[in-house]
């Protein structure tokens, strides 16, 4: 037991957090993440982990992963850890599915895509940053074709003005050149990291491989240089569709799309 809450299975431990399929208390099958415990004394990270909690509170959106609990239990030997329970969604991260080449991922890639612009455009309208949309961090319902982004730890409000991000955190090939570069962010590096999922949904790569997050930084003050066109790998993919991604990919970020809603505008007129 941990909390009210009994924990069945451990499924993923990675960054500071673990998860594991648990049963609620009226024998739900739920989600249960909680800080782990080799950093139940480290403030940043409990800190950054009741962060992820509370911005979840702001949603209400079929894209957007449920929260039904939050709070702090005993673990004997260790002392307090924050938990928060998630709904149960039966499938694999986009990213899984990429890596193992499951048809999950490639049989409607453009409901997907449709599906992320708009949970992402309605964590914007809520007034939050996500700064860490990956593959990772979108699960695939296996049955029900749910599409869910989790993991908010990162998250921030957004501001009338961009904000500097003082320290580099996320998946580095998944951050804005501004980011990389220490410099002001808004729903535009948003922008730009689901450019980097919509790229590597329908080609299989990352826009740049094979590169440090050292020389990142470098490679995209001439990114047009490096990336290859996306039809060029893929050439199912809709030309409107290319030009999309490639506008959501733009370096500076004033050629960007100004805000997730006109991504999800152009991406409803295909």
């Amino acid at each position: 037991m941990f909390g009210r809450y009994r924990l069945e299975e451990s499924f993923r431990s990675g960054g500071y957090a673990e998860l594991f399929f648990a049963s609620s208390p009226d024998d739900q099958t739920v989600i249960l993440r909680r800080l782990r415990p080799e950093f139940a004394r480290d403030r940043e990270r409990r800190d950054r982990f009741r962060n992820g909690c509370e911005t979840l509170r702001a949603f209400s959106h079929p894209n957007v992963i449920r929260q039904l609990d939050v709070g702090v239990a005993e673990q004997p030997g260790v002392g307090s850890l924050p938990f928060h329970v998630l709904e149960y969604v039966n499938g694999p991260t986009l990213g899984d599915a990429l890596r193992r080449r499951d048809a999950i991922a490639t049989y409607d890639r453009m409901g997907l895509m449709l599906c992320m612009t708009n949970g992402l455009s309605h964590i914007h309208e809520r007034g939050y940053l996500h700064l860490d949309f990956k593959p990772d961090n979108v699960i695939i319902g296996t049955t029900t074709g749910d599409v869910k982004i989790v993991d908010f730890d990162l998250a921030r409000p957004r501001r009338p003005q961009p904000q500097r991000v003082e320290r580099l955190a996320g998946t580095p090939h998944y951050l804005s050149p501004e980011e990389l570069n220490r410099h002001e962010v808004d729903e535009r590096s948003d922008i730009f990291a689901f450019g980097v999922t919509a790229y590597e949904l329908w080609t299989g790569h990352k826009p740049l491989e094979n590169v440090t997050t050292r020389e990142l930084p470098g490679k995209y003050a001439h990114f047009h240089q490096h990336l290859r066109p996306p039809r060029a790998l893929n050439p199912a993919l809709p030309a409107d569709v290319e030009k999309i991604i490639l506008r959501c990919l733009q370096e500076d970020p004033a050629a960007r799309y100004p805000a997730m809603a006109m991504v999800l505008r152009d991406l409803a007129a295909d």
